[in-house]
């Protein structure tokens, strides 16, 4: 009688070889260290509540800055470069820092304006000093052609320019309000109406 072959005992593959690529411990244990922390927020997250309303008056007053540009145009409607209307209006404006407490200054200089040849400009300049030395430069044109008073071009931009430098204003008694970080430059310009585009 024959002898059967000694049985032999199938053995399973062992975890990440060719027969056995996937090693389901692994993977059961990855998904308990990101699962868990992804039901944890689910049931924690929460719809954020709408911010408050800021309590402080905004430092741009748009209703300040509209008068000022109805004052400025109706004051001096003619203020066409080098003419005495345009001196006017120079004049008006640095009284406007002045009040603020801004340190001006003029510079002169001369351009060739179509119609009306080399005339003297006057750019007026206005410094609020911060704690750096660095500027930012803040720049409106105060000039018109004389077509009109010109309150859009640009009583609107010297009046916003204005009402900016009023909200940086150094009062002459205490309490004096914060520096702001970098030095500002409100530059109000002569000539902008005449200004080739392009």
């Amino acid at each position: 009688m024959a002898a059967h072959p000694p049985f032999r005992q199938r053995r399973r593959p062992r975890p990440g070889s060719l027969d056995r690529p996937v090693n389901s411990r692994m993977y059961r244990g990855t998904w308990l260290l990101v699962g868990i922390p992804l039901l944890i927020s689910a049931f924690t997250v929460s719809h954020p509540r709408p911010l408050r309303a800021p309590t402080l008056q905004p430092d741009f007053d748009g209703a300040t800055a509209a008068l000022t540009a109805r004052a400025f145009v109706n004051t001096n409607p003619d203020r066409v470069p080098g003419t005495p209307g345009a001196a006017n209006a120079t004049s008006w404006v640095s009284q406007r820092f002045a009040q603020y407490g801004l340190r001006t200054q003029r510079e002169r200089f001369h351009a060739k304006i179509p119609g009306r040849g080399t005339v003297e400009l006057e750019n007026l300049l206005a410094f609020r000093e911060g704690r750096s030395n660095q500027i930012i430069v803040v720049v409106a044109h105060r000039d018109n052609s004389g077509a009109s008073p010109g309150a859009n071009d640009n009583g609107s931009g010297t009046a916003a320019l204005l009402e900016l430098a009023r909200s940086y204003a150094k009062p002459p008694a205490p309490p004096q309000p914060p520096e702001p970080n970098h030095t500002i430059l409100f530059l109000s310009t002569d000539g902008g109406a005449y200004r080739k585009s392009g």
